[in-house]
């Protein structure tokens, strides 16, 4: 059975966006192994040039990172349901680059 690794992020926006509900984002590595501390970084980095979400992931791909093509939104009532969603979106898309 394959181990697969996923790093759910929260986000926290910088300007309040009527039209930009995406909250959370799900990562991955191209090997579903666990993520490098330079991949981390590069998250971080790219997540610091951004008023929300990531709307171009491409220059994560060249450090073998992935994300999910959609985001979680934060409209879950309660905890299980969040987790539920979380599960979902971890097991539900397509693993190739968007």
């Amino acid at each position: 059975i394959m181990t697969r690794n996923f790093y759910l992020v929260e986000i926290e926006r910088r300007n309040q966006s009527s039209s930009d509900k995406y909250c959370a984002e799900i990562f991955f590595d191209i090997s579903f192994k666990k993520l490098t501390t330079n991949q981390i970084e590069r998250i971080i980095e790219t997540l610091s040039r951004q008023a929300g979400r990531i709307n171009n992931p491409e220059p994560l791909t060249v450090f073998g990172l992935r994300m999910r093509p959609v985001g979680l939104k934060h409209t879950w009532t309660t905890v299980v349901e969040y987790a539920n969603r979380v599960i979902d979106g971890a097991s539900t898309f397509n693993f190739s680059p968007r």
